[in-house]
């Protein structure tokens, strides 16, 4: 199992009541592939929390930073240079002045200042990352991986709980089942709501 991976092959397996271990492998690397899809997809880390130390970055002359990680659950050191061959000192003095963004994480603000433009002139350590992946993203790498486990012919998936969008139905005296194609509005709204806001900046680049 990699350390990004959402959920487990065994997890997997409980889920959907399959038995044996003779699938452990191919579930394996279809919890990779869709683990990593939807980390790009969200622009974050989705599984652990972790600790950013000394992280430099550009200030922008506003009250906001985003730093690499997310979601940002605390943030320890705050600071800023004004010369590559300056040191670097808090911008607040007081963190309570210190404000994380309340939705998703995404940004640190500061009350009563602002993060002074320039390049590489800020440092911050914070923590970073879900101590647990919200349950609607794992929902979503289910349904992602018993799609691919089930178009790869494989009937050992059996009677599956994905629910009405993913059951075979009839339709003009023939039987459809829910494709990619078919769910990824709706993995995509799901999604949507921890995707990672990026910072202006960073967008005008790509």
């Amino acid at each position: 199992m990699a350390a990004y991976d959402i959920i487990s092959a065994t997890e997997f397996k409980s889920y959907f009541g399959i038995s044996g271990t003779d699938k452990d492998t191919i579930l394996a690397t279809f919890v990779s592939d869709h683990s990593l899809w939807i980390e790009g997809y969200l622009r974050r880390k989705v599984k652990g929390s972790q600790t950013v130390t000394a992280e430099i970055g550009n200030g922008n002359g506003t009250e906001i930073f985003y730093p690499k990680y997310g979601p940002i659950t605390a943030v320890t050191v705050l600071q800023s240079r004004a010369s590559p061959t300056d040191t670097f000192a808090d911008i607040v003095t007081n963190s309570s002045n210190i404000l994380i963004d309340p939705l998703n994480g995404d940004y640190v603000e500061v009350y009563g200042t602002y993060f002074p433009a320039g390049r590489s002139n800020i440092k911050i350590t914070y923590t970073a990352g879900y101590s647990t992946v919200p349950a609607e993203i794992k929902q979503v790498c289910y349904e992602m991986v018993a799609i691919r486990f089930r178009e790869s012919n494989d009937p050992a998936l059996g009677v599956n709980r994905l629910g009405v969008e993913s059951q075979s139905s009839s339709e003009g005296g023939g039987t459809s089942s829910k494709t990619y194609a078919d769910m990824m509005p709706k993995w995509e709204r799901v999604l949507n709501r921890y995707k990672r806001k990026m910072s202006p900046q960073a967008m005008m680049t790509r």
